[in-house]
């Protein structure tokens, strides 16, 4: 039998002696930690939300390796040497850069958005281990070969084993930022619903009840509060809830009561053209009934009496 230890299940050498002793684990086969794993394989809650100590640990030089690298997820490409031949066979040496690009993930396990520096060999490996998620948990250390990626791990290990572990401020993590557009915002007006031309201007008000398993907790508490109160004959003054509905219609009415006031001045307007129009026209036609004039004689101008009416009243003047 073989015995694998785990990074997170890692042995001290008292341990293996122990280990060595028993008839059942022998012999021993036991991976080592990788170097990117040992900062945080006996690391404590405190001092993974300690952020001077992790700053102190990421800084961490590791030999033949950049501090950029440590500080993203680059899956274990470097920069290369190499030679260039021109055709009169001179060498000239090179550098070869891998292709990093600044990338956001979202962690769905720490509820975090993340941004830093990736290799495109990182992009696809994470679209292939299904998300961000998945690459941090299920690659291996030498693949990883991040001392920020352990890091991570380390934080999502936690969080899935205790899931009211609280995170706290996560090392390359931004706020998730909603855009807030002003003028759209101001300008939105209601959410538009179409319907069809025979129950457009029919009362729609069924539709937008809810129904009971539609309701939060504290509304429902409040219909029974309401009940309670209806059945009590309570009054307005002694019921807090009629008096926050209450004062609640009042503000609302008192929002509306400007647009009120210019629907009223409006409609009186236009009753006043209204009434003007009819005026006129009883006019023109006294008018045209005093002159003498018929339809026939007037021609093109009967289907124009008040342009007609309006020049012989000049020429009259």
């Amino acid at each position: 039998l073989f015995l694998i230890v785990k990074p997170d299940l890692c042995l001290d050498a008292e341990d293996f002696q122990k280990l060595s002793i028993h008839p059942q684990f022998m012999p021993i086969s036991v991976i080592a930690l990788h170097i990117t794993e040992k900062p945080f394989n006996k690391i404590t809650d405190k001092e993974l939300k300690d952020y001077n100590h992790i700053r102190t640990i990421l800084k961490q030089s590791i030999p033949g390796k950049t501090n950029r690298s440590q500080l993203g997820l680059f899956h274990g490409k470097l920069t290369r040497s190499s030679k260039n031949v021109s055709d009169a066979d001179n060498r000239t040496c090179r550098w070869r850069k891998p292709n990093i690009q600044e990338a956001k993930f979202y962690s769905n396990i720490l509820k975090r958005k993340i941004v830093l520096d990736v290799s495109t060999k990182a992009i696809k490996c994470i679209r292939k281990y299904g998300g961000f998620d998945n690459y941090i948990l299920l690659s291996k250390a030498e693949n990883l070969d991040s001392i920020y990626g352990e890091y991570l791990r380390t934080l999502m290990m936690k969080k899935l084993q205790d899931p009211e572990f609280d995170v706290g401020y996560v090392v390359k993590s931004r706020p998730i930022t909603y855009h807030y557009n002003k003028q759209k915002h101001f300008f939105r007006g209601n959410d538009v619903v179409w319907y069809p031309k025979d129950i457009r201007y029919q009362d729609h008000t069924q539709d937008k009840l809810k129904f009971a398993e539609d309701l939060s907790k504290k509304e429902i508490q409040e219909i029974e509060d309401l009940r309670i109160a209806a059945e009590n004959e309570e009054t307005v003054s002694e019921n807090p809830i009629l008096k926050r509905l209450q004062e609640k219609d009042r503000v609302e009415m008192e929002k509306l009561e400007p647009y009120r006031q210019q629907a009223l001045a409006d409609l009186e307007r236009m009753r006043k053209k209204k009434k003007n129009l009819v005026q006129k026209t009883i006019e023109m036609a006294q008018y045209y009934q005093n002159q003498g004039f018929s339809a026939d004689q007037l021609g093109d101008n009967a289907v124009r009496p008040r342009k007609k009416y309006i020049k012989e009243n000049k020429t009259i003047d």
